[in-house]
């Protein structure tokens, strides 16, 4: 395992690894999908995210995490590696729809997000097919 971040009150990797998120803009803890507080952060959309620039380029790799969308916009990103240009990607929201933007082209329409709503979301990729995955 690369990184494990459960967000119980932080943003710390729990593996040995080392590589904790560094919280901008006005994201906060908030209560998570099983109602515990602190166990999860809120973006408002005005320069909010996590970063790492601890995590290595990889050939293969699955992320996974939940998300609650409070609203709909364009290219909403939940999480980006799109500074890999060769195997970088975007999980995000563009209008209705869960994406995942793929750097070397593609889109994976996953399906009609549920607002305030939580819901899986995974995506693997090995080294040259890209799943994504979903369920509510």
């Amino acid at each position: 395992m690369v990184a494990y971040y459960p967000f119980n009150g932080n943003a710390k990797d729990l593996t040995s690894n080392g590589r904790d998120f560094t919280v901008y803009g006005d994201t906060t803890l908030t209560d998570g999908k099983d109602n515990s507080s602190n166990s999860a952060y809120y973006f408002d959309g005005d320069g909010d995210y996590l970063e790492t620039a601890n995590i290595p380029s990889f050939d293969n790799y699955t992320i996974s995490l939940w998300a609650k969308p409070a609203s709909s916009g364009t290219y909403e990103a939940m999480f980006s590696s799109y500074n890999d240009s060769g195997s970088g990607f975007q999980i995000d929201l563009n209008g209705s729809n869960f994406h995942i933007r793929k750097s070397s082209g593609g889109n994976i329409v996953l399906s009609t997000a549920q607002l305030d709503a939580w819901t899986f979301i995974a995506f693997t990729y090995d080294g040259t097919n890209s799943i994504g995955y979903i369920n509510r």
